[in-house]
C-alpha cells in the first residue's frame, strides 16, 4: 500500500494453535515485508512477551523472547488496554490469568489514529475478554453546563 493514507491500512487477525506459534510469527513477518503502510495486528496470540502479563511464574521464556523479538523486528507497539489487566482465565479455583488477547499497531497507524481507546467488554460467559477499539475518541471534552 505505497503512499497509504489514513483511509487505508492493513489489519491482520489471528488466533493460532500452540504448535503453530513459530510458523504464525514467520508468516506475519513475511506478510509485513510485502505490505508496507499502517498496520494493525490483533487477536488471541496465546503468547505473552512480558512476565507481568501472567499472574504466576510459570513462564515460557523462550516463547516470550521470540514474540518480543518479532514485535521489535516489525516495529509494532501494543495499544494500551484501559480497565483490565488480563484477558483470559483458566476458570479454575485458583485460576491462571493472562493477557492473551491483544492489539498492536505500527507507528504510522498510531499517527493516523492518535485518538483511540481500547476497552474490555463483559466476559461473563467466556474464558476470553472481548475487546472494543474505539477510534476518534473525543479527548477534548467540553463542559455541558455553564455557571
Amino acid at each position: 500500500m505505497p503512499g497509504a493514507s489514513t483511509d487505508q491500512w492493513w489489519i491482520t487477525v489471528g488466533p493460532q494453535l500452540d504448535h503453530e506459534k513459530v510458523e504464525f510469527l514467520d508468516e506475519l513477518l513475511h506478510f509485513r515485508d510485502s505490505h508496507p503502510g499502517p498496520w494493525f495486528l490483533c487477536g488471541d496470540f496465546n503468547m505473552i512477551y512480558r512476565a507481568q502479563d501472567k499472574n504466576n511464574g510459570r513462564l515460557d521464556r523462550r516463547c516470550m523472547r521470540r514474540f518480543r523479538a518479532f514485535l521489535n523486528r516489525v516495529n509494532l507497539e501494543e495499544l494500551n488496554l484501559v480497565g483490565r489487566r488480563f484477558t483470559w482465565s483458566s476458570e479454575r479455583e485458583r485460576p491462571t490469568l493472562e493477557l492473551l488477547d491483544r492489539m498492536f499497531a505500527s507507528m504510522d497507524w498510531f499517527a493516523a489514529f492518535p485518538n483511540h481507546m481500547l476497552k474490555p467488554l463483559s466476559s461473563d460467559c467466556l474464558d476470553h475478554c472481548p475487546l472494543l477499539l474505539q477510534l476518534k475518541v473525543n479527548t477534548d471534552l467540553k463542559r455541558r453546563f455553564q455557571v
